[in-house]
């Protein structure tokens, strides 16, 4: 079992440096709480329509249970028992997706910070300024501090996918499994109130995915993104070292930070698209079938 200590955030170079960073990582911490609202919205909704379900005098959802709960206060128990569990499960599973999704928005932002800091390493009434950011040594080569901050942003992606691997593959088995079966049975069940309750449902668990692949995918834009944040730099006012490093970080670059989910997946908007795309096709076939 392996610990990721993120300590490390606080310090340098990861932590922010001067007002321009902060709106940065603000931007970014944003969206965490948004997600949160949304999700918590969603399960608020799906209590709500069990509550109705129950004072209809049919539980929430269909399950086998040992006893006959006819009588009203086994009834009410059993009821109260599948809400608890509908709240449980959204707690948990808001808790995992807002773990990686932060993670992922953290990465965003260092990997922003990083592309501010190179572009403003040769800012000429700023150099001085810029090469003391990283480092107490301001006759150090500039550049040395950013190759190690751009291989410690690398190393933290590594370590964050080693870790959530396995958990992105249950994640999205159990996710495209349920999906695949709730589009089957949207196509075979056309009463109005399942069809309601499924499709509000699959459009959840699409949005579920959704910002997994999203996420994913902003952290493969941002790393390939720093090869042409380099080429924007005034080469000229460099000196011939500092190119070199450049170089360095302009080849590492050109391979993305990805997360994947073992063999199934990796985190990215086309695999979204794929998803969406077998899932329509799916559903064309099960209408034509029927």
């Amino acid at each position: 079992m392996q610990i990721l200590s993120l300590n490390f955030l606080f310090y340098k170079p990861f932590k922010t440096c001067n007002e321009e960073e902060i709106i940065i990582q603000m931007k970014y911490d944003y969206h965490t709480p948004s997600y949160t609202i949304l999700a918590l919205f969603s399960a608020t909704g799906a209590i709500i329509g069990e509550v109705l379900t129950a004072l209809q005098g049919i539980l929430p959802y269909r399950i086998w249970i040992p006893y006959d709960y006819t009588p009203i206060l086994l009834f009410w128990l059993t009821s109260l028992h599948e809400m608890l569990a509908l709240i449980f499960g959204t707690f948990v599973n808001i808790a995992t997706e807002i773990l990686l999704l932060g993670f992922c928005l953290q990465m965003c932002a260092q990997l922003e910070f990083f592309t501010h800091r190179l572009q403003r390493m040769v800012e000429p009434d700023e150099k001085k300024e810029v090469c003391n950011l990283l480092t107490n040594v301001p006759n150090r080569n500039r550049l040395s501090e950013h190759v190690y901050y751009h291989l410690r942003i690398i190393r933290f992606a590594e370590m964050v996918n080693e870790i959530f691997s396995e958990i992105l593959f249950v994640q999205f088995f159990a996710s495209i499994l349920i999906l695949y079966s709730s589009v089957y049975y949207l196509s075979s069940h056309l009463t109005v109130i399942d069809f309601m309750k499924l499709t509000i449902f699959t459009f959840c668990m699409f949005v579920q995915i959704f910002v997994y692949c999203w996420a994913g995918n902003e952290v493969i834009l941002k790393s390939t993104g720093l090869s042409e944040a380099a080429c924007q730099i005034d080469w000229i006012l460099m000196t011939i070292s500092e190119r070199k490093d450049l170089l360095m970080i302009m080849k590492r670059s050109i391979r993305p930070i990805k997360f994947t989910s073992s063999f199934l997946v990796t985190l990215s908007l086309d695999s979204y698209a794929n998803v969406n795309t077998n899932n329509k096709t799916n559903v064309f076939l099960s209408y034509y079938l029927i």
